[in-house]
């Protein structure tokens, strides 16, 4: 059984844990799978995530494309801190 705690043992968001019927069907259900897949003939090709289809990305996906755009102005506009009204190169501190 899985544990969810985090450091110090209060269980991690607050959940209250699952009632334990719900934890034995779903153990059971799981090793009741796991017998049943052994009997199957295996896969003759992987089921890669990446090659699913995806309404939110219809045309499909490349890892390597996700995340979020590079830091900094694409246009080579100056930054400026939302706190201090500095510009991205001002404000450090120099020696002299």
């Amino acid at each position: 059984m899985i544990s969810c705690k985090v450091a110090g043992g209060t269980p991690a968001l607050a959940l209250r844990p699952a009632p334990r019927w719900l934890a034995w069907l779903a153990e059971n259900a799981l090793r009741t799978r796991a017998r049943v897949l052994r009997w199957l003939p295996k896969r003759q090709q992987p089921k890669l995530r990446t090659q699913v289809p995806r309404r939110d990305y219809p045309g499909g996906y490349q890892i390597e494309a996700l995340g979020p755009p590079p830091a900094g102005p694409a246009d080579g506009a100056t930054l400026h801190c939302p706190f201090s009204g500095q510009n991205s190169g001002a404000g450090r501190a120099t020696e002299g």
